[in-house]
């Protein structure tokens, strides 16, 4: 079974199309998308602890956004 519809809600709200290989890929794609200069509302720093948690899961690397 693949990650669940708010997993790839979380990719999108951090601006992102795919799934990161690893943690360490996905704080490089969302430090280049969202600045530190600029605050993250709780939307956004619940969707990247989403996507960190399916990180921690393994959940295949590169797979698209579902239309």
């Amino acid at each position: 079974m693949g990650p669940s519809a708010d997993y790839w809600a979380a990719l999108a709200v951090l601006g992102l199309n795919t799934m990161p290989g690893s943690r360490r890929d996905l704080a490089r794609l969302v430090a280049r998308c969202h600045p530190a200069s600029h605050p993250w509302s709780g939307v956004q720093t619940a969707a990247y602890r989403r996507v960190w948690e399916q990180l921690e899961i393994g959940v295949e690397a590169d797979r698209p956004l579902a239309a």
